[in-house]
C-alpha cells in the first residue's frame, strides 16, 4: 500500500475515534464528486481498491478538511467564566503561568502528536490528568486559544445506529443472521481522547472554555468535562478562585424570540410543576417548530407566559454549505448550593458548525442573550 493511501487510512481512524457520522461524512463526499459509503469499513476497503489517481488526493483533502474542522470548531460544550475580579497584573501572570506549563509540557505525548490524535494503544498508557500543549494565536488578533489535552473514560451505556458503530461492534453484530444498519444498538464507551481549548478575553474578563465533546451525548458528562478543565486552569492559577460561572438561562427566551433560525426543540415548565417538552419528528425536521400549528396554539392560550426551561436552535451556515446547520442546544439544571435548590444554566452545546465564524456567532448570540 503507498504512502497516500496509509495517511488516508490513518485520517479515517482520526474521524472514526471521534465518533464522526459516517452518513455525514458520506454526503460530504458525495458532495465533492465522490462515492457514498454505509460504514467505515466500506470506505475503507474503497479506499484501498482505488488505483492512484487525483481521486485519492480529494479524498484525502476532504478527510483532512473534516478532521481540521471536527477539532476546531465540532461539537463543544461552552462555559463563561467572569474574570472581573482579576487585575490586569493578575491576567498577564495566568498567561505567562500558561505558556511555562506549555514549555513543561513539550516532552509529552500529547504535545509532540498535536493536533493529530495519540495512537490507541498510547492513549492507554496516558493518565487522565489534562495536558496544556499549546497557545495559539489568533489570526484576527483578538482571542488566543490554549489548546488542552487529555483522556476521558466514561463507563456509561450509549446507544448508536449500528451502522454508525464502531467496527468492532458491527463485525460482532455481522456474526449474527438478520441484523440491520438502522438498528439501534446500546453499548458501553471505552475512553476517548479530548481536545479542548479556552480563550482569555483580557478587555472583557470573561475566561470561556469550550471542551471537546465529540464522543459525549450525556448533560452530565459535559459538565464533568468543563469542571475537570477548569479544576486543571486552578491549578495551575489558583487566583481564579474568584471566578465565578455565568448562567446563560436568559438565553433560552431570547434564541425563542429570536425570529431568524429554526427551533426544533422546547421545553417549559407547566403550572403544575412538571416539563412540557416539544421535538419535531424526523419527518418534519426541516420545519419550525414555532411554526407547528399545535405548539403555535398552545403559546397563544397561555399567551406565551411560560417558565421556558430548555431549547435547540438551529441557523444556515455562514459558509453557505447547506450540509451543515450551526446548533444551539440548552436547558435549565437543579443545583444544591448550601441547603437551597436552585435552577440554572451553566453550559451551552454547539454542534454542526460548518466554520469558525459560526462557532464565534453562536457564542456571541448567547453570550448576548445571556445578559
Amino acid at each position: 500500500m503507498n504512502e497516500l493511501k496509509k495517511e488516508i487510512l490513518i485520517l479515517i481512524g482520526f474521524l472514526q475515534e471521534r465518533d464522526y457520522s459516517i452518513r455525514k461524512l458520506s454526503r460530504i463526499l458525495f458532495a465533492g464528486g465522490i462515492f457514498k459509503v454505509q460504514t467505515w469499513q466500506s470506505l475503507k476497503e474503497k479506499v484501498s481498491e482505488l488505483p492512484n489517481s487525483d481521486l485519492l488526493n480529494k479524498i484525502k483533502d476532504i478527510l483532512q478538511g473534516e478532521y481540521n474542522r471536527s477539532l476546531h470548531f465540532g461539537k463543544k460544550a461552552v462555559v463563561f467564566f467572569d474574570i472581573s475580579t482579576l487585575s490586569e497584573t493578575e491576567l498577564a501572570e495566568f498567561e505567562d503561568k500558561l505558556k511555562h506549563v506549555i514549555d513543561a509540557n513539550l516532552s509529552t505525548a500529547y504535545a509532540q502528536t498535536f493536533p493529530n490524535l495519540l495512537p490507541k494503544n498510547i492513549l492507554e498508557e496516558q493518565s487522565t490528568q489534562l495536558v496544556c500543549v499549546q497557545c495559539q494565536p489568533s489570526k484576527s488578533g483578538s482571542l488566543d486559544k490554549f489548546w488542552v489535552c487529555g483522556r476521558n473514560s466514561f463507563r456509561k451505556r450509549r446507544e448508536f445506529i449500528l451502522g454508525e458503530a464502531p467496527e468492532d461492534i458491527q463485525e460482532y453484530f455481522r456474526e449474527f443472521d438478520g441484523y440491520s444498519y438502522d438498528e439501534i444498538i446500546a453499548i458501553r464507551k471505552d475512553f476517548k481522547q479530548s481536545v479542548s481549548y479556552f480563550t482569555i478575553d483580557k478587555d472583557n474578563k470573561i475566561l470561556t472554555l469550550y471542551s471537546d465533546t465529540t464522543a459525549i451525548t450525556s448533560q452530565s458528562d459535559m459538565d464533568y468535562l468543563s469542571e475537570s478543565l477548569f479544576n486543571y486552569l486552578l491549578n495551575i492559577f489558583p487566583v481564579l478562585v474568584s471566578a465565578r460561572k455565568k448562567n446563560i438561562g436568559n438565553a433560552i427566551r431570547a434564541l425563542y424570540d429570536e425570529e431568524i433560525g429554526r427551533v426544533t426543540s422546547f421545553s417549559h415548565y407547566t403550572d403544575s410543576g412538571s416539563v412540557k417538552h416539544e421535538k419535531l419528528d424526523r419527518k418534519n425536521s426541516k420545519e419550525d417548530l414555532r411554526l407547528e400549528p399545535y405548539h403555535a396554539s398552545g403559546m397563544v392560550t397561555i399567551q406565551s407566559q411560560t417558565e421556558f426551561h430548555a431549547i435547540e436552535k438551529k441557523w444556515k451556515s455562514i459558509s453557505q454549505n447547506e450540509l451543515f446547520e450551526p446548533t444551539i442546544s440548552l436547558s435549565y439544571k437543579s443545583f444544591l448550593e448550601s441547603t437551597t435548590r436552585i435552577s440554572a444554566c451553566y453550559v451551552v452545546e454547539i454542534d454542526d458548525c460548518a466554520c469558525q465564524e459560526d462557532l464565534d456567532l453562536m457564542t456571541k448570540k448567547i453570550f448576548e442573550f445571556s445578559q
